[in-house]
């Protein structure tokens, strides 16, 4: 009798992560009241803009870049998110401006292992 109740606890626990982990984007963002974007941006907006300058063809030659505040926007679909946003890549002689969409995938709540982005002008 032991084991069969061990063997419950075991398959509710199983099934408990799994339906935590395969939940959609809209599930986390239904408690943020239109707020989620922000959230998202403000908790891996950094890390972002590292990735889009450790992946740019002239990385050496970048002295800073930044994420334009209030430039970004969020969309999502099932467990995938779109972040977007403008990021000002200040060079020795010039700066550039590009709008850059990043692509997530929800792997917990809150939690996303991001992907490729497109790069716009």
């Amino acid at each position: 009798m032991p084991a069969l109740i061990f063997a419950a606890v075991i398959l509710l626990y199983t099934g408990l992560v799994a339906v935590i982990h395969f939940l959609s984007v809209s599930r986390d963002a239904a408690g943020c009241r239109g707020g989620y974007a922000s959230f998202v941006f403000n908790k891996y907006g950094d890390q972002l803009v590292e990735k889009f300058v450790s992946g740019h063809r002239n990385k050496e030659k970048i002295v800073s870049a930044v994420a334009v505040p209030g430039s970004r926007q969020a969309h999502w679909s099932g467990r995938r998110m779109y972040l977007s946003f403008v990021i000002n890549t200040q060079y020795k002689n010039r700066t550039d401006s590009c709008k850059v969409t990043f692509f997530g995938h929800r792997q917990w709540t809150d939690s996303y292992i991001w992907g490729g982005a497109v790069i716009e002008g």
